[in-house]
């Protein structure tokens, strides 16, 4: 697109034909790329592996948690509810963290995901109180333990699933 004033294009045409040039070249580049993904994902997701957390109704019990796997958050999780995640198969590092305000560490656990499998793990705490000077204390010692898949059927039936 050219317009000719006096035998230089105006600032009009040139500014077009640069816009329409750049939102071409994102386009091209967004549909390459979210092509690039569906494969990927639909690669990864016919071996992957599930994992199902389960939170357990347990102190801090009126603050959701955070479970991430590998650093990414993948889902909050309030009391007595269960998520389910696919994950590729390898190493992988489940964290499950609340806020710092709310006073409980947060637990880690890494797990080695196989193909196709199902593995359940269970999030509770335990809380202690140490009556001394100058004031009583409690704390909160965080577990996470994988379970058997008997008891995450029993489980199921009691929390409700996250979608």
């Amino acid at each position: 697109i050219r317009e000719v004033t006096n035998g230089r294009s105006s600032p009009a045409a040139w500014l077009i034909f640069n816009v329409r040039k750049n939102i071409m070249r994102f386009l091209f580049s967004t549909i390459i790329l979210l092509a690039t993904y569906a494969y990927c994902s639909a690669a990864a997701q016919d071996d992957a592996a599930s994992i199902y957390f389960f939170r357990a109704k347990c102190p801090p019990v009126a603050v959701k948690g955070t479970l991430s796997i590998d650093g990414v958050k993948y889902s909050v999780v309030p009391v007595r509810r269960y998520a389910v995640v696919r994950i590729t198969p390898g190493k992988h590092e489940l964290k499950f963290a609340f806020p710092l305000w709310a006073g409980t560490p947060s637990k880690k656990l890494t797990i080695e995901a196989v193909s196709n499998s199902v593995r359940y793990f269970y999030y509770t705490t335990d809380m202690d109180f140490m009556i001394g000077a100058p004031a009583p204390t409690t704390t909160i010692t965080p577990e996470l333990i994988e379970i058997s898949e008997e008891n995450a059927k029993r489980l199921m039936g009691e929390f409700e699933r996250i979608p």
